[in-house]
């Protein structure tokens, strides 16, 4: 930008805008491009001498007002009888303005004598008293400033550029419609939605009306609206992480001692329901921020207020499927008593997992004061208008890439330790992104390939976590009572090309010598590796794998049985052998459809090892009935089996098979004459 006059003048007249030699009609033009109507006369000659430096000369002084009196005189005559009334009464406002403010002039002229110098000007008639009267007193009060050479310097604000202003302003429409219609919005927004946030935020912060603030929360929301409107993922992402910073959710020191301070703290209330407001409605453009939104939901749940059914309401569909009734009726044995376990924060889906954490007896809490309920009451009804388990209930409807971001940021947040040395918190808060990831799988198993092979990887990492833990003697070997519904994600991975690896890899480490196998968990871990064992995925090696872990766990039912000999009780110890007995029988038979596997190895390998599995139970007494029911259910049902599994097949084929019959038939005559 060109500041300096002079320099300005040069540049129009080398790109031919201006001549080479100015002459009078150049000036004149200028002079017709001021706007005087409904102006008075001094307001009008402090905008005009303000937009030029005056000439030093007395002619050019004089044509100068010549023209100013004439453009005045055409656009605002008013009282004034001709141009030469208006040309007159402006040299007298300028010399009265040098008398009333040059310091070397000592008398100073008075309202009088300015009246009377102005005498029979207007036309041979005198220009109204009152008229003259405000004129001097106008520019006494305010001295006309004559513009002086500025060079480079920048434009000034001056009063008399303020007054043009404001009389612009007076003339102009209130409305401009524009013709381009919305097509720069996305522009606009684009420049001013960081500005914005970052404005608001200020405001916001020190803000202490509750009509300020709720101001301040409507513009938040409507940035929010906007940039999910225009896909600005971005924008989106740094206005959460700007509310989430309000919440006081993040503060380290943020804690159950924090509820009452949070319950007071009305600023920091309408941000967190703004922060989930947002969560809820706009999720699919969310990004990097989920790792922001989890940490506020992260640090609710470490100090108890979060809603008790946040992941388990993505489970109710599934549950009161028939298809879920019918595994979990056959998945679950007559189950034995269990000792009391002490009540634990978690809840939902990994109920009773987070329950196994930690087995020692807590010591009771003292009793909280009335203020304290009432501020916890106050946040309870704040998180509730949260709505917070619709993120995840809801996360059925998300875009493919915020899905998978959500999951990302669950398994981040599983991974990431908080206090060190693998803490209880730090178990606590793995098991509970655990139970949001089973709640978001069981919605979304249909799409499991966005996010499947990120979300297996965290099983083994947890599993060794909870195991490396000496918080709880028994919490390795009790670790997978959960599985009643994880065994369903450990079926789907079983046929996910990228999540399978991490799935086995997690049945293994349940089953492989027992280890950490139980009569609650027993029939469980056995359905899901028989669909490891029938999936074409991972190839036969690890089909067989899997029917090696079937069969490997007949070991522990032996165990188990001689264990009842030493339970409390007669009718314990019998309740006890019955449950084995089925466990046996659900063993059997899942060995039984695997026999009839389409790949002969695997095929071959399972009728092998189920006749393993009806001879190794040497040291369980098995009842005639049951041993009926066997021959009945597994034996000869395999038997008709395998010959129309034959007739399907091609000739070549078909020869494999009979290899299959022939093991199949020596299934009878080692166990029809077993005593009972």
């Amino acid at each position: 930008m060109i500041m300096d006059p002079k320099k300005g003048l040069e540049f129009l007249q080398g790109l031919n805008l201006l001549p080479d030699n100015l002459d009078p009609r150049s000036v004149a033009c200028f002079f017709r491009t001021f706007d005087f109507r409904d102006m008075n006369l001094d307001i009008a000659l402090r905008i005009f001498l303000d937009t030029f430096r005056l000439p030093g000369e007395s002619q050019k002084i004089q044509r100068v007002l010549e023209a100013f009196a004439e453009s005045y005189f055409e656009q605002a005559p008013n009282i004034l009888a001709n141009k030469d009334a208006a040309l007159l009464l402006s040299y007298s406002l300028i010399m009265l303005n040098t008398d009333q403010h040059n310091a070397q002039v000592k008398k100073k002229m008075s309202e009088e004598d300015f009246i009377r110098n102005n005498r029979k000007i207007n036309g041979g008639d005198d220009l109204p008293r009152d008229f003259l009267t405000e004129l001097y007193h106008s520019i006494c009060e305010n001295e006309i400033r004559m513009v002086p050479d500025q060079g480079g310097a920048g434009a000034v604000l001056t009063r008399s550029h303020w007054i043009g202003l404001t009389h612009k302003a007076k003339q102009t429409p209130p409305f401009i419609v524009s013709e381009s219609g919305s097509h720069l919005d996305f522009d606009m927004f684009t420049i001013l939605s960081g500005p914005a946030i970052a404005a608001i935020s200020v405001v916001f912060d020190h803000a202490e009306q509750e009509d300020v603030l709720q101001s301040c929360i409507d513009g938040f929301l409507a940035i929010a609206k906007l940039s999910a409107s225009y896909n600005l993922n971005e924008v989106l992402d740094d206005l959460i992480v700007s509310l989430c910073k309000f919440t006081t959710l993040l503060h380290p020191s943020f804690n159950e001692s924090s509820i009452l301070d949070f319950g007071d703290d009305t600023k920091a209330k309408m941000a967190t329901v703004a922060v989930f407001t947002i969560a809820n409605r706009y999720s699919d453009h969310i990004r990097l921020s989920w790792r922001n939104i989890l940490d506020c939901i992260l640090s609710l749940q470490k100090i108890g207020l979060l809603p008790a059914r946040l992941a388990s309401d993505a489970t109710d569909e599934l549950e009161s499927s028939p298809d879920y009734d019918q595994v979990k009726t056959s998945a679950t044995p007559s189950p034995a008593p269990q000792a009391t376990v002490p009540s634990r924060k978690s809840s939902g889906l990994m109920g009773r997992f987070s329950l196994l954490l930690s087995l020692d007896a807590e010591e009771p809490a003292p009793q909280p004061s009335e203020e304290e309920l009432a501020a916890r009451q106050r946040t309870l009804q704040t998180i509730q208008n949260c709505h917070i388990d619709s993120i995840f209930a809801e996360s059925k409807f998300l875009q493919a890439e915020s899905l998978s971001q959500l999951v990302r940021a669950l398994v981040v947040a599983a991974r990431r330790p908080l206090k060190g040395n693998n803490s209880l918190e730090d178990e606590d808060t793995a098991v509970f992104c655990l139970e949001l990831l089973i709640a978001i799988t069981l919605n979304n198993r249909d799409r499991s390939c966005f996010y499947g092979k990120t979300f297996m990887s965290i099983l083994p990492v947890l599993f060794n976590q909870l195991n490396a833990s000496g918080e709880s003697k028994c919490n390795a070997d009790q670790i997978s009572y959960g599985l009643e519904d994880n065994h369903i994600l450990l079926s789907i991975t079983a046929r996910h090309p990228e999540a399978s690896e991490s799935g086995f890899e997690t049945l293994s480490y349940i089953m492989s010598e027992g280890a950490h196998l139980s009569p609650a968990n027993y029939v469980l871990c056995v359905n899901a590796a028989r669909q490891f064992a029938e999936s074409r995925v991972g190839h036969v090696d690890r089909s067989v794998k899997s029917l090696d872990l079937m069969a490997g766990s007949v070991v522990c039912l032996v165990t188990w049985f001689h264990q009842t000999k030493e339970a409390a009780g007669e009718e314990a110890a019998v309740k006890m052998s019955q449950d084995i007995l089925e466990m046996w029988m659900r063993l059997i038979q899942s060995l039984r459809k695997v026999c009839v596997d389409h790949r002969e190895e695997v095929r071959n390998h399972a009728i092998v090892l189920l006749q393993r599995c009806l001879t190794g139970v040497e040291g369980i007494r098995i009842p005639t009935d049951l041993w009926l029911q066997c021959f009945d259910l597994v034996i000869f049902t395999l038997l008709d089996e395998l010959p129309e599994l034959a007739q399907q097949q091609s000739p070549k084929d078909y020869r494999s098979m009979e290899g299959s019959m022939i093991f199949s038939l020596k299934l009878c005559p080692k166990h029809f004459y077993r005593p009972a």
